[in-house]
């Protein structure tokens, strides 16, 4: 009984230090420019659609930040609706974004004007985007973004508001 006891203790050991070995302890590896260790964040809020046809929209929705480089990002707005007669959700993606990296604070400051989104990777012209602004905060795990989609059925706002989960 003691063997199978102690053989047990052995293999958790082992599980244990093999789940450590993957983690990366060096101090040199650290990238002090860029906090993220993934260049994607998922964060999951109130999306709210104002327009003066139809009347104001909101869900709880889900939008990811994809850091493509020292300045550009995108934001993916994922499955969402623009209207409550929107027969379903739809992905658009904001290319390109510009944004300002504040190391101390970990905050990005992002953004964009006449910014055309992109539907299943392609250019989505019945829309252009401006006035784009978002915050986005690694440390308070907060993001707030707001725009303006300017396009064939009209002018509308388009805000997000939430809580950083990656």
């Amino acid at each position: 009984m003691k063997k199978i006891l102690l053989a047990i203790m052995a293999l958790a050991t082992l599980t244990i230090a093999g789940c450590r070995k993957n983690e990366d302890t060096n101090p040199e590896n650290d990238n002090k420019e860029q906090p993220a260790q993934t260049n994607r964040h998922m964060a999951v809020g109130d999306f709210i659609v104002a327009a003066s046809t139809p009347a104001e929209y909101s869900e709880r929705d889900t939008i990811y930040v994809e850091i493509i480089d020292a300045n550009k990002l995108d934001i993916i707005l994922n499955q969402v609706r623009f209207s409550s007669h929107m027969p379903i959700k739809t992905t658009l993606v904001l290319p390109n974004l510009n944004y300002r990296y504040d190391a101390q604070s970990k905050d990005y400051d992002i953004d964009g004007n006449a910014v055309t989104p992109l539907f299943n990777g392609e250019p989505y012209t019945q829309y252009i985007v401006n006035n784009i602004d978002a915050d986005f905060n690694l440390t308070t795990k907060y993001i707030e973004f707001e725009s303006n989609f300017v396009g064939e059925r009209g002018e509308m706002t388009v805000e997000f508001v939430g809580q950083v989960i990656y």
